[in-house]
């Protein structure tokens, strides 16, 4: 949808302070920065699960990767 006036369309729909607001809440949620968030997020309510899928994402790295470059945990602990 663009401007009437001039045609400029916004950077993103929403406003600064709803981003800002959604990041905050992914991190505390996820305990990982923002900054290593790709397009999607896994939440679950069962500590079992986040314990497996980090197991699992560390042995698929261990065995190089997979083609995945890094496995980024919460706490922000990074493997390579």
């Amino acid at each position: 949808e663009t401007d009437d006036i001039d045609g400029i369309m916004p950077l993103s729909p929403f406003t600064a302070q709803r981003v800002d607001y959604s990041l905050h809440r992914l991190s505390h949620y996820t305990a990982t920065r923002p900054v290593h968030f790709q397009n999607y997020v896994l939440f679950t309510n069962y500590q079992f699960y986040i314990d497996e899928f980090c197991a699992l994402a560390r042995r698929l790295m261990a065995e190089g990767g997979g083609g995945y470059e890094r496995f980024i945990e919460p706490g922000n602990l990074i493997t390579e």
